[in-house]
């Protein structure tokens, strides 16, 4: 989309009728970083299978997965491989 020079200073006023309400930042990100700061293991079903592990980080547009066993904790002798992981690519995700 192509606009003119007049048109920039419109484009980044603030929308006085749209309030930032937290209910409307909270996304899959919110929730998987949360996921990552606890350490907690889980389940992470993607359409070409399961994986299990720890959430090591969270990026704009996918998560790097420490995969071990279930029920194990994170420990770098437990730790199979590395995987990344594109959040479009995950179906669900389960505690385990």
């Amino acid at each position: 989309m192509i606009v003119s020079a007049a048109e920039v200073p419109a484009s980044l006023a603030a929308e006085p009728d749209r309030s930032a309400r937290l209910v409307d930042r909270i996304g899959l990100s919110f929730v998987l970083r949360d996921l990552c700061r606890r350490r907690s293991s889980l389940e992470v079903h993607t359409r070409t299978g399961l994986l299990t592990g720890t959430i090591d980080r969270v990026g704009r547009d996918h998560i790097d997965l420490a995969v071990h066993a279930a029920g194990t904790l994170r420990r770098t002798q437990e730790v199979h491989q590395y995987r990344i992981v594109p959040l479009a690519e995950i179906q669900l995700v389960r505690l385990s």
